[in-house]
Formats: C-alpha cells, sequence, structure tokens
C-alpha cells in the first residue's frame, strides 16, 4: 500500500518556517554562547582592563560633542534610547555648560585644546563625573558626564584623539589614513571590572552608510561588547566592511541583553562565563 504523503499545507508551512529562520535562531545555545563569550569575554584594545566582562556599573550621562551635533545628535539620542532598553541601565544626556548655543559659537573657532578632567580617586569618583574642556579663540565649553561622542570632520578626529596617545598610541595616524573610520576608547575600574569612561569619535565626512555603522558599532561596543570576530555573519561586530552590514543584528541585541542580566557578573570569563551565558541566552529564547 502506498505510504500516505504529507499535506501539500504542512509541506508549505514546513518549507516556509526554514525560510524565514533567521540565522541568530538557527543557532544552538552553546554556539551563541561561544560567540557571546568572544565579543564580551576580554577588551579588545586596552592596555588597561583585566580579562573577562566589563560592564557600566553607574549611570551613563553622555553629550554628543562637536560643529556638527545638531544633524547626528537626534541619530545618537535615538541609539541611546536603544542602548537604555536593552541594558536597563539608566542613561541621560547632558549639555554643556552654558547650553548648546555657547558650544556652537566655539566650535565655529575651530577645535582648539582639549582637555579632559577625570577624578582622582575612588572616592573622588562616586561624586564627581569627568569634565572634558574645549578651549579657542571663541572661549571655553564644559561638558560634565562619563560617555562622550565626538562628531565631526576627520580632520578634527585625528586633533582629538592623539590627546589619547598613551591608551591608543595608532589611533590618531589610522583615523587619519583611513585604515578606520571610527574608534572608541575606554577607561576601566579594575578592581570591579567596570567601565568608567568612555570616549567615541565619529567622523562625519565620509558615506552615509559608513557613518551609520559607525554610530551603531563603536557605540554598542562602548556598552560592554568590546571584541570583533572576524567575517561573522551573525554579528554587526564582523570587522569586515564587505559585508555590508550598517544596524545591530538580531544577535547583538540579544547579547546586550545577555551581558547586562544579573546572571553575568562582572570579570567573569573562560568556562564560567560560557556557562553562565548559556543559560540566560536559553532563557531570553524561550521568552
Amino acid at each position: 500500500m502506498d505510504r500516505p504523503g504529507r499535506s501539500p499545507l504542512i509541506a508549505l508551512l514546513a518549507l516556509l518556517a526554514v525560510g524565514w529562520l533567521s540565522p541568530a535562531r538557527a543557532q544552538s545555545d552553546d554556539a551563541l554562547a561561544d560567540l557571546f563569550a568572544r565579543i564580551a569575554g576580554r577588551p579588545e584594545y586596552s592596555r588597561t582592563a583585566t580579562a573577562g566582562v566589563h560592564t557600566w556599573r553607574k549611570p551613563v550621562r553622555y553629550a554628543v560633542i562637536g560643529e556638527t551635533r545638531a544633524a547626528l545628535g537626534p541619530r545618537i539620542d535615538s541609539h541611546m534610547a536603544l542602548m537604555r532598553s536593552l541594558s536597563g541601565l539608566p542613561i541621560e544626556a547632558t549639555a554643556p555648560e552654558g547650553g548648546l548655543d555657547a558650544a556652537a559659537r566655539i566650535f565655529a573657532r575651530g577645535v582648539g585644546r582639549f582637555h579632559v578632567s577625570a577624578p582622582a580617586t575612588a572616592r573622588e569618583d562616586a561624586v564627581r563625573m569627568p569634565v572634558v574642556t574645549f578651549t579657542n579663540a571663541g572661549g571655553s565649553v564644559r561638558w560634565r558626564g562619563n560617555f562622550f561622542v565626538f562628531v565631526g570632520r576627520r580632520q578634527e578626529m585625528v586633533a582629538l584623539t592623539q590627546g589619547f596617545g598613551a591608551d591608543a598610541p595608532d589611533l590618531a595616524r589610522r583615523i587619519g589614513s583611513g585604515a578606520v573610520n571610527c574608534a572608541a576608547v575606554l577607561h576601566f575600574a579594575p578592581a570591579d571590572s567596570a567601565i568608567a569612561t568612555a570616549f567615541v569619535f565619529l567622523p562625519t565626512d565620509m558615506e552615509a552608510r559608513w557613518v551609520e555603522r559607525c554610530v551603531e558599532e563603536e557605540i554598542t561596543q562602548s556598552f560592554g561588547l568590546m571584541s570583533d570576530v572576524r567575517g561573522s555573519r551573525l554579528t554587526l561586530f564582523d570587522d569586515d566592511l564587505g559585508q555590508g552590514k550598517t544596524r545591530l543584528t538580531e544577535t547583538d541585541k540579544l547579547f546586550l541583553r545577555v551581558l547586562y542580566d544579573p546572571r553575568i557578573r562582572p570579570g567573569m570569563s573562560g568556562p564560567a562565563l560560557k556557562i553562565a551565558a548559556r543559560d540566560v541566552i536559553r532563557s531570553l529564547r524561550l521568552r
């Protein structure tokens, strides 16, 4: 007797399910946990951070600084709102002393001198945030916060990153030559595996798609997803512009939620991190 065939409707649904299955959903919990550990398990470029997971442990107060802030500021504000939603962190924008109009008048006269005043001790850090000051022929303007996003022409970013030679000696040269489109410099509180301060540099005089990628990639990595994985199709942090991705993937958004889940403890690394991440990923995917 002939074996009864599958219902045409069931067969169609099966094919549609295969077509609609996203790359992230096709991965096992173990595979995703391994990828998460590679991205979040170590700071990629820092000379001062210890191994393991690093996250923000206090509210984020961010400033968007530069002559082109009016054009890019709303896009950055939107991405910060996404970071707030995914991480659960308190995240708020901070304005310069004297207001945005005062800042615009000063930036119209050029970048000038740039200075960061950071708290000197852990006790001081508890009550005072870093201050970024710009001074030029137009005057002086200050921002108080712990997450600074600089926007402007590439040569302006070169001038600013020269002040971070001790953290990233090659950064100014690489931005100037076009070897990198954008970058972030993070400072850490090693005692509690926390991110203390972030400085993100976004050149605006390049193709709009690369500006978009820089906003998404550098800001998100400054929340703790710090390493790149060459060629991965699952993440924006693929270190491969040839893939053409410009926005966070489903996996990246999942990983940010995993990173700020209380089951992922600061400083976690190695097998312990993978085991904890697998359990968190499994629970989040079941929701």
